[in-house]
């Protein structure tokens, strides 16, 4: 190894240019740091912001949307659904039942 590093850096007349300066595809390499960066980025675009934006947006729109949505139809129904029993004469049965209540606490108590 030394006998080869004097070869190439330590001679008279040597290139003093490593090996890699000298082989294109390897210094392309290194200077794109072993393309981390681009896998990296291909992961990100794809699994992160892909998959799981994809699963997030469903979940939001069938779990949340849908529950938020299943009470809002279920507060219209019920109220559809009590709206048959109220006729407009609330007045009328609320002194109706009054006055039956009255009736009942005179014959209890008296």
């Amino acid at each position: 190894g030394v006998g080869l590093a004097w070869l190439e850096f330590g001679r008279k007349g040597a290139s003093q240019v490593g090996f890699v300066e000298r082989m294109e595809p390897v210094k392309t390499l290194f200077a794109e740091r072993w393309y981390i960066d681009h896998f990296y980025r291909l992961f990100l675009d794809y699994v992160i912001y892909g998959i799981f934006s994809n699963l997030f947006t469903r979940n939001d729109r069938q779990v949340i949307d849908g529950g938020i949505d299943g009470i809002g139809r279920a507060t219209v129904g019920g109220g559809r659904m009590l709206s048959f029993l109220q006729s407009g004469m609330l007045q009328y049965n609320l002194m109706v039942m009054f006055a039956v209540l009255a009736l009942v606490a005179l014959y209890f108590f008296f």
